[in-house]
């Protein structure tokens, strides 16, 4: 299942820090060159973007990022932007959730 199917709450969950509220806003849907923040592309590239995403959720300075070509949604660690190191893999199917660091650190917050 996807995000595009399902939809996303517009919400603040204290208690673990996850923040979307921000996708309520006129323009809270920012595109984001994909290519560029993963890595696929250098960021002195000056050609049109072709693949975009749209960070859905962020938790501290995390993000949760809906991937625009297929609905999925990914882990983004800005600190790491550079080529490719802030892709940290998918994180909204079940089979993801055991090996995904941002849902690892809100399972361990809540126990």
């Amino acid at each position: 299942m996807r995000l595009l199917t399902v939809g996303f709450p517009a919400v603040r969950l204290g208690v673990v820090g996850i923040d979307t509220r921000h996708v309520r806003d006129e323009d809270g849907l920012e595109p984001f060159d994909a290519d560029e923040i993963y890595g696929n592309r250098y960021p002195d590239d000056d050609s049109p973007p072709k693949n975009f995403c749209f960070a859905v959720a962020t938790r501290y300075d995390q993000h949760l990022m809906l991937e625009a070509a297929d609905g999925g949604i990914t882990h983004y660690d800005p600190n790491g932007w550079d080529h490719g190191a802030g892709w940290q893999g998918p994180v909204d199917l079940d089979s993801d959730v055991d090996e995904s660091a941002f849902w690892g650190e809100i399972f361990e917050d809540l126990g």
